[in-house]
């Protein structure tokens, strides 16, 4: 069983998720598959992610199989006001300890997608609740990228 939530979206083994972190990386996809050199390049990028999507579930598996965890619901400033993509947070503790953080602090997620949209409209029509929250998980992103961790240790700059 495979957890899923967009503020730390895990890595899964499958192109579709890698295409997805490919996205919120700042690459263009359709770019680099359309160019014979880049499409190389993607496809070792690519076994690389497999590689690392692989210890990402074994990293779940240690950390959440076996064990009580706790799924709290926590509705965020941004439901408010209607019409954006997800007005609540869920935020999984395991042992006290908030896994999605984990998860991403280890390079073994990503922020998604609807996150990065959420972040961007509480800063723009000051929802701080939101922005806080978004905040918290963003700076154990940038943790990881900072320490080329999971994920993160694939060198990218050439997709670009």
């Amino acid at each position: 069983k495979v957890l899923f939530w967009d503020d730390a979206t895990p890595l899964l083994p499958s192109q579709k998720m890698f295409n997805t972190f490919l996205k919120v990386s700042g690459i263009n996809v359709f770019k680099v598959l359309s160019n014979e050199t880049l499409k190389k390049k993607y496809e070792e990028k690519y076994q690389k992610y497999l590689e690392i999507s692989n210890q990402a579930l074994a990293w779940e598996k240690k950390h959440l199989e076996g064990k009580t965890y706790v799924v709290i619901f926590y509705p965020l400033d941004v439901g408010k006001y209607g019409g954006y993509p997800a007005d609540t947070a869920v935020i999984l503790l395991c042992d006290g300890e908030d896994i999605a953080y984990q998860l991403l602090a280890s390079g073994y997620g990503f922020v998604g997608p609807i996150s990065l949209s959420n972040y961007e409209v509480s800063k723009l029509y000051n929802f701080t609740e939101t922005r806080q929250y978004y905040e918290h998980y963003l700076k154990a992103e940038e943790y990881a990228k900072e320490h080329k961790l999971g994920v993160w240790s694939i060198d990218l700059s050439d997709l670009k």
